[in-house]
């Protein structure tokens, strides 16, 4: 779709709050907004199933940016996105990130053994100083230097 862009969308239910307008840094607006809808629809089963849940739409310009692979075009221009691409880079994000996580969580607990040593020796040196410090005061006052 290089060069073209279709800026209609039709959407069919109650906003859930008022939409946030924000702008990418050539100047596009990207709206976010909440929708909540009322869909019924029968399965096989012939069971009425009622959904009432807010949706999160996607933008199927914004997506192609950073996943290609999972947006095509139809006949008619319109852009489509398949989510399967998109759950499976959302589930490898995830995974990198508990990794990060765990690194974090090491360096933090190495980070905490080590304060925990200094403040060790931080008393240890305070003891000695106060331990010197009554020393030299004994050594100082000739009153307590005969005692």
């Amino acid at each position: 779709m290089a060069g073209k862009s279709l800026n209609r969308v039709t959407l069919i239910g109650n906003l859930g709050k008022d939409p946030e307008v924000k702008y990418t840094p050539s100047g596009t607006p990207v709206a976010k907004l909440t929708l909540a809808t009322n869909e019924r629809y029968k399965d096989k089963n012939g069971m009425d199933i009622h959904d009432s849940d807010e949706h999160v739409g996607l933008v199927a310009q914004e997506v192609q940016k950073v996943i290609p692979e999972a947006v095509t075009e139809n006949s008619k221009g319109y852009l489509l996105i398949n989510n399967d691409p998109i759950i499976w880079a959302m589930l490898n994000a995830i995974k990198e990130q508990q990794r990060q996580i765990r690194k974090e969580r090491s360096v933090v607990r190495t980070q905490q053994a080590a304060i925990r040593e200094l403040q060790s020796q931080l008393k240890e040196t305070r003891q000695s100083l106060a331990k010197i410090k009554t020393k030299v005061d004994i050594s100082q006052n000739p009153v307590l230097a005969s005692r």
